[in-house]
């Protein structure tokens, strides 16, 4: 009882005792009044009404004086409601609201959380301010040490989200270091899916040429100028559902003007068309290997290939289309190429004349055209005493003189086809020089011939040869390939 009249002496600062409820028609705005029944209440009227401490809103305002208003281990079943006027207030002690809010105000001085032990702030399903956010009002918030850590929650569960309000956030390194500051997306996640990198252009009303996302990397120049080095940026080309297309652009800075350096266009068409550099001389080179899944090489001019060694085409057909040229002297108006100037008909052009064309004329059979002379290399076989080789499947023309002596055998190698070759044998210095063996031959494959093993003479026997020191007999031959025989006939005695 003395509690209660110690009270009741301070009624004249608007603190009555009672055992009485208090009425609405009671009492004035700022009035406290303690119940004594079944216990101690703290009842205050506020807006003509009369609000009981522990079951509603309780409000207190420091409004004046210099020191801050301090409350440890407030407890409560609602909104809780701390205002400080002019000075600051200070938490020293856990409040716990149970499920219900808590708001601040600090009316232009600062409100101070603040916790020895683990040096943090918890907030969970609380709003901070009357839109659910803090307000820097100096634009600022400091961590003096170690690291600032925003978790929104234990399980992960919940977003971070920063609004700009139309501005930018920027993540700034007041301490300039190399490689300063570095923006890591850290996950610790054992799946086979890492950190994820996510714009959203969340447009109502999305419409093509809308671009949707921008990423610039910015530097100087020497005139202390921002400039644009890298820029990427993404265009809308097609926004029906199933349909939707897109570019997407990497420019880099060329010659003070952002210039192309990769361009990639979706088609409806289920197609990636991509374009690579800017100017018609500019060069991309490939390190390795360039493996082309299509089917076609265009250019929009003349294509230079220009290889560091030799330019093969393997494992499948080079093809030339009908008519055009397969040039020979580095130019395109060049007067040396080969051409099909009609079907089955190939022209050998050099110097702008038709040198050679080969027709297919079908049962009319085939036919090699020169428009000059057609010549052979003429060989000279080495001269050997026991057999001299004349190997005709290297020239039709060949030349050989005698040596020191007679030849034994004479060995002939014909080639694959048929044809008409030459031999010319001339005396040396001296003369009397005869063959005394015979004329063997040989098929392409260097086997005896099957039809006939020796020349096959006109008259049945081999000529006999000019003997005079320095004359010429020439013998002339048929190869008949498919039956492997050859015909022989001598013109002799051409005198010097």
């Amino acid at each position: 009882m003395s509690n209660i009249n110690h009270l009741n002496k301070t009624k004249g600062f608007r603190v009555k005792v009672s055992k009485k409820l208090p009425k609405d028609s009671e009492g004035f705005d700022g009035e406290i009044r303690v119940i004594v029944r079944d216990g101690v209440w703290l009842y205050f009227k506020y807006g003509h009404s009369w609000y009981k401490a522990s079951s509603q809103s309780t409000k207190v305002s420091g409004r004046g004086g210099n020191t801050p208003i301090t409350m440890s281990g407030v407890s409560g079943n609602t909104a809780t409601q701390i205002n400080s006027r002019n000075n600051q207030l200070e938490m020293s002690d856990n409040i716990n609201l149970g499920t219900n809010a808590m708001s601040f105000n600090g009316r232009g001085k600062g409100i101070k959380f603040e916790d020895s032990t683990t040096a943090r702030v918890d907030v969970a399903n609380t709003k901070i301010g009357t839109l659910g956010r803090m307000v820097l009002t100096d634009n600022q918030l400091d961590v003096s040490s170690g690291d600032l850590t925003i978790q929104t929650g234990s399980g992960g569960a919940g977003n971070i989200i920063l609004d700009a309000y139309g501005g930018s956030v920027t993540i700034k390194d007041p301490t300039p270091a190399d490689l300063s500051p570095t923006f890591i997306l850290q996950s610790d996640h054992n799946g086979a899916l890492g950190p994820q990198w996510y714009t959203l252009f969340d447009s109502d009303s999305p419409a093509v040429t809308d671009y949707i996302f921008f990423d610039s990397h910015v530097g100087k120049n020497d005139a202390d100028e921002l400039v644009t080095y890298v820029y990427k940026y993404a265009q809308i080309l097609n926004v029906e559902d199933g349909d939707e297309c897109s570019n997407f652009y990497t420019l880099i800075m060329a010659n003070g003007t952002s210039r192309n350096l990769i361009t990639g266009t979706g088609t409806v068409g289920d197609l990636v068309n991509v374009s690579i550099g800017y100017g018609a001389t500019s060069t991309a080179t490939i390190a390795g290997n360039l493996d082309i899944d299509g089917a076609k090489i265009t250019s929009v001019g003349a294509l230079e290939i220009d290889p560091g060694g030799a330019l093969s085409v393997t494992g499948q057909d080079l093809i030339i289309d009908a008519a055009k040229y397969l040039r020979l002297d580095g130019s395109a108006s060049g007067n040396t190429y080969i051409y099909e100037a009609t079907a089955d008909t190939v022209r050998h052009v050099v110097g702008g004349t038709n040198v050679m064309v080969l027709s297919d004329n079908g049962g009319d059979g085939n036919e090699v055209a020169f428009g000059g002379c057609a010549g052979f290399t003429q060989l000279e076989p080495s001269y050997d005493a026991v057999a001299t080789i004349v190997d005709f499947r290297k020239s039709n023309k060949q030349n050989v003189t005698f040596g020191a002596g007679n030849i034994g055998h004479v060995i002939f190698y014909f080639p694959e086809v048929s044809g008409n070759f030459q031999l010319l044998l001339k005396q040396d210095g001296t003369g009397s020089r005869t063959i005394t063996g015979l004329y063997k031959v040989y098929a392409f494959d260097e086997t005896i011939a099957e039809g006939e093993g020796q020349v096959k003479w006109a008259g049945g026997s081999a000529p006999t040869l000019t003997t005079d020191a320095n004359h010429v007999d020439i013998l002339s031959f048929y190869w008949d390939a498919e039956n492997e025989i050859v015909y022989g006939v001598a013109t002799l005695d051409f005198q010097f």
